[in-house]
């Protein structure tokens, strides 16, 4: 067992809150951890996330999303390594998003499905055990995408159609599932609720997979 756990929904979701009550509470306990950032926030994987998301480029809507395909496909590639020796030495991995982003955002919706799967045939990569999706009310999750801060090309894309990005995560459970050979769990969380109760049932299911009491 891995012991990677995930956090998916879209921007404003709750996922940086969630992410890090559970990092503040494997601190507690002394257990060490690795925590991922998809996309990258330094180095050559900051520099992913800025061009994939700068607002003044002149790019059609289809061009953009192969391009970001490929270019959130190349993040992954880049922690690959990280996550590779993460699971040899037995540390557990806490991410914001993983994969499922690229399924939904880029393949179910952007329409490169085949070429997402084709490429995490040959990445190599290793999956999660478990991704936490936060099922929030659309209405809500667009207020508070737009209460945060001025958004990004690609979030506002996604505030201007939050239904559909949040149905699609449902949608994505067998696409998940094929490709990870049902390896992966995905576990819907109540993401309207406050957050120490989505942080409770979080951990309810961390600790089974950590073993604690």
């Amino acid at each position: 067992m891995n012991k990677y756990f995930a956090i998916e929904v879209p921007d404003g979701g709750g996922k940086t809150t969630l992410l890090e009550l559970i990092k503040a509470e494997f601190d507690r306990r002394g257990e060490r951890f690795i925590a991922l950032e998809e996309p990258g926030e330094s180095g050559d994987r900051a520099e992913l996330r800025r061009i994939m998301t700068d607002p003044q480029t002149t790019l059609d809507s289809a061009d953009k999303n192969l391009i970001r395909t490929l270019l959130m496909m190349a993040d992954r590639i880049m922690i690959r390594k990280g996550v590779h020796v993460a699971t040899h030495v037995g540390l557990p991995i806490l991410a914001s998003r993983c994969f499922m982003s690229t399924v939904v955002y880029q393949g179910l919706i952007g329409g490169e499905m085949e070429l997402v799967e084709l490429i995490l045939e040959r990445a190599n990569l290793i999956y999660p055990d478990v991704i936490f999706v936060l099922k929030v009310e659309p209405e809500t999750l667009r207020q508070r995408m737009y209460g945060r801060r001025e958004l990004d090309d690609l979030e506002k894309t996604v505030a201007e159609d939050v239904e559909r990005y949040m149905q699609m995560y449902i949608t994505a459970a067998p696409v998940i599932e094929r490709i990870t050979k049902g390896k992966t769990k995905i576990i819907y969380l109540n993401g309207n609720a406050a957050p120490n109760e989505v942080y409770e049932e979080a951990m309810t299911h961390i600790k089974e997979y950590m073993g604690w009491n």
